[in-house]
């Protein structure tokens, strides 16, 4: 198990993830605070923004070509 810590730090997809779910309330803030913006955004965004995820998840996914603990 450590070792798949230790290795995750080097992982794109945990690194893409970390970012994601760090950021992900500020979405919600921008659409709530920031009326200007809900003329711009679609009101399904978070769909697409999960959907975008999805999709750069399962890149990186074809990109990795070792498990954590080699990493």
């Amino acid at each position: 198990m450590m070792k798949k810590l230790r290795g995750a730090r080097r992982s794109f997809v945990v690194w893409f993830n970390g970012i994601l779910l760090a950021a992900f309330p500020m979405f919600q803030s921008a659409h709530d605070y920031l009326p200007e913006l809900q003329q711009y955004l679609p009101s399904d965004v978070y769909k697409w923004v999960g959907l975008s995820v999805v999709v750069v998840n399962i890149i990186l996914r074809f990109k990795t070509d070792k498990p954590l603990e080699e990493k």
